[in-house]
């Protein structure tokens, strides 16, 4: 091989590795930024044979103990409320359009001891009401006037925080009262790479949302980039975290027949979901990118990982779990976190004592 056939090999090879290399941003924080990593191995696998989880999506911790889980699987009902005190099961919300019934239970939320669950194809919530004998039932019900959210977090006693509707290009965010009525709009979108041909929107930005406990401030963590963002509910946005992987995001139209998908470059995992105390946000992280031809699988869209940051977003602890963390949630006051897991198909309540 002479000099020049050499240099034009080097010259291809640079550029291949170049263009395999993801987009990045710089970041405001890596993995190096947290001041301690904790491997989380030794937890206690929930039994209980009055329960069965077929798709199991959402895990809640209810303070008056209580796990509440949104299960994907409609043959009985989507929501399982479990008493940790007495092992029971109480099954609610069944299929359906009609009052009391959901297409599907989309997220879980829970202040002041009621458990609040959205279906976010009927843009309505259910308000759970617990009895004198620990048992459950529908207080009320209505309809968000946000069309298309995709995402809501109970913020306080008074107010909702939603992902604005689809067609919303300008908005991040709309607060919305206790009968679904919209008080008002804030915040805006994360940055697109100036090549992107679509305009940012949540459906680009599709988000996990959380909010710290009877206060003003709401946290977004979003799925596909990693990025997360704390607003207050007076002011709008506080601030907006980029990292660990600084990702540089492309958003393209793909034409299919008289319309068109969204393709985004890269195409990756990030955060799934987030769980606040007063001082803490932990969010569980993935940071997996894949190819066109990588197949999407549960081991590697799901994460093994929460990130711990303080109030303020100064990041504190990694926490690294053995198996595939479909969503958690914490029981601050007793210092335990319960995972929803995956591993070898089979999903799993699981208690780790902090």
């Amino acid at each position: 091989m002479n000099i020049k056939a050499i240099q034009l090999f080097w010259f291809f090879s640079i550029i291949v590795s170049a263009c395999n290399e993801k987009p990045m941003h710089k970041v405001d924080f890596s993995l190096d930024s947290f001041i301690r990593t904790d491997s989380i191995l030794n937890g206690e696998v929930y039994k209980n044979e009055k329960l069965f989880l077929g798709n199991p999506r959402w895990l809640k911790f209810h303070p008056d103990s209580f796990l509440i889980v949104s299960d994907l699987n409609n043959t009985s009902r989507f929501i399982k409320i479990i008493d940790l005190k007495s092992n029971e099961v109480q099954e609610m919300i069944p299929s359906g359009k009609g009052p009391g019934e959901m297409i599907t239970a989309w997220g879980i939320g829970i202040i002041n001891l009621k458990i609040w669950v959205f279906d976010g194809q009927l843009r309505k919530i259910c308000i759970l009401k617990m009895n004198e004998s620990r048992k459950f039932s529908i207080e009320s019900e209505f309809s968000l006037k946000e069309k298309t959210t995709m995402g809501i977090s109970v913020v306080n006693d008074s107010l909702i925080a939603c992902l604005s509707g689809l067609e919303d290009k300008v908005n991040r965010l709309a607060f919305c009262d206790f009968k679904g009525n919209i008080i008002r709009k804030t915040g805006t979108f994360p940055k697109l790479n100036s090549a992107s041909e679509l305009e940012s929107d949540n459906n680009i930005f599709q988000s996990a949302i959380s909010s710290f406990p009877n206060s003003s401030k709401v946290v977004l963590a979003c799925n596909a980039i990693d990025i997360f963002e704390i607003y207050d509910t007076h002011t709008g946005i506080v601030s907006r975290f980029h990292g660990p992987l600084g990702i540089d995001l492309t958003a393209r139209k793909i034409n299919v027949g008289i319309g068109y998908k969204m393709d985004l470059e890269p195409n990756c995992s990030t955060f799934t979901n987030i769980s606040c105390s007063d001082t803490s946000i932990w969010i569980s992280y993935s940071g997996n990118c894949f190819t066109k031809r990588d197949l999407r699988t549960y081991s590697n869209v799901f994460p093994k990982t929460i990130l711990c940051f303080s109030e303020n977003g100064i990041p504190k602890q990694v926490l690294n779990f053995r198996n595939n963390i479909l969503y958690f949630d914490v029981d601050w006051k007793n210092k335990n976190i319960y995972c929803l897991e995956w591993d070898d198909k089979i999903a799993s309540i699981v208690r780790y004592e902090l």
